[in-house]
């Protein structure tokens, strides 16, 4: 666990330096380890789920690949977690920014509004921000 958790801070640093490629090797490695060592169903291997799926989003690449990890971390996080987590509703709000991108506009509001019903002061700006692109 101690290897994965330095390949995920290592792949934090790398998104920070702009090298996202980086980033997604030092993740992938670290979601290989924690999948070998813990199982597939950990909190911990959401959130990398997440970051992998969220540098896919940002370089418009794997849109496929992307929509399976973020809805393999939600259902991490509904199980895990329950469905008032902040990280349950995270995932829907960037499952949200995902189908925005993707063109599935009123599936995105749907996303985010369940998100804002739950969290409404962090996710009220994501509901604002598909409102806006779908005026576009």
């Amino acid at each position: 666990i101690y290897t994965a958790k330095i390949q995920i801070n290592l792949g934090v640093i790398s998104v920070f330096k702009g090298k996202v490629e980086e980033a997604l090797i030092y993740f992938t490695t670290a979601g290989n380890l924690l999948e070998q060592q813990i199982g597939n169903d950990h909190v911990d291997l959401a959130i990398i789920y997440q970051n992998i799926a969220l540098i896919l989003i940002s370089k418009q690449q794997s849109l496929d690949l992307a929509t399976q990890l973020i809805n393999k971390s939600h259902t991490i996080f509904k199980q895990k977690l329950g469905i008032e987590s902040v990280f349950t509703a995270k995932s829907l709000g960037y499952k949200g920014t995902l189908l925005m991108e993707k063109g599935e506009y009123q599936e995105a509001i749907e996303s985010v509004s369940y998100t804002h019903l739950t969290l409404p002061t962090i996710y009220s700006v994501q509901i604002s921000v598909v409102a806006v692109s779908l005026k576009k």
